[in-house]
């Protein structure tokens, strides 16, 4: 080969190079572009659960207790007095939405139970009572309170409330005749729903599963909301805990519950 012609072919190949390799720099740029495209996309899509997370994907305990969880027993319900609940009445702001509720608390009370379903609220946008209560817990004790017993015995199927349009829970039997009452039965379990006093008391709830044990503690209360049009919205907890059917114009056997602190295992939250 000559030398003009084998100059002429370096260039050639040098051209070549160059075309693939500008090729593969604008194919990476434009690879670029799509995944950035695609990031802020998803980021927009998913901001509200990714701040959710960000929020609330951290909680840290404050103590470690040795006895475990018991959940045999009753929970313990403290009614307030009439001048006590006028003392404790106090405004809150969601987690969430930033709506102002009051809270007006009605009992001292602490759970302990088997979990056997959970409901958590994502969004801000929700309707109170949701925007509020952002955590709904199904809990069961006393012979409720055996996993295996309750496992064979009853379910939980979560719907909507028609009334409040708010998350439900409520626990059916699978069996036509059951080992105990159904009296028994209705008041050893509850739809919790938890209106939490903190961030670290939603990210402790977070880490609940179903068939933990655990404890919460905190107030039965009441919740009044007024809207932009001076509309005043009004919830009202449940404190039935004896042996006989909840009370049916409270729409079954709930409690709204202000939670102030949560064991999970042996760790304490507040």
């Amino acid at each position: 080969m000559s030398i003009d012609k084998n100059k002429e072919y370096n260039y050639i190949i040098n051209v070549i190079d160059k075309k693939l390799n500008d090729d593969i720099e604008q194919n990476a740029k434009n690879l670029r572009k799509l995944i950035l495209i695609l990031i802020l996309a998803l980021l927009i899509v998913f901001r509200a659960h990714i701040m959710y997370w960000v929020k609330f994907g951290f909680a840290f305990y404050s103590k470690i207790e040795s006895v475990p969880i018991s959940v045999m027993e009753q929970p313990v319900q403290n009614i307030f007095t009439n001048e006590e609940k006028v003392k404790k009445i106090f405004w809150y702001k969601t987690l969430l939405s930033g709506d102002n509720i009051v809270i007006k608390p009605v009992a001292y009370y602490k759970i302990a139970g088997l979990v056997v379903s959970t409901n958590r609220v994502h969004l801000s946008g929700s309707v109170l009572p949701d925007s509020a209560a952002l955590y709904d817990i199904g809990l069961a004790w006393g012979k409720l309170g055996d996993k295996h017993f309750y496992k064979r015995y009853f379910e939980c199927t979560k719907l909507k409330d028609e009334l409040t349009g708010a998350n439900v829970l409520l626990t059916t039997s699978k069996v036509k005749t059951l080992p105990v009452t159904s009296e028994y039965a209705m008041s050893h379990w509850s739809d919790t729903r938890v209106v939490p006093a903190n961030n670290n008391i939603m990210g402790a709830l977070l880490k609940i599963k179903t068939w933990d044990k655990v404890v919460l503690e905190g107030m039965l209360v009441d919740m009044e909301y007024v809207d932009a049009f001076g509309h005043i919205y009004s919830y009202s907890t449940n404190t039935v805990l004896d042996e006989k059917p909840a009370d049916d114009r409270k729409r079954g056997n709930y409690q709204f519950m202000f939670v102030t602190g949560v064991r999970l295992g042996n760790k304490l939250y507040k």
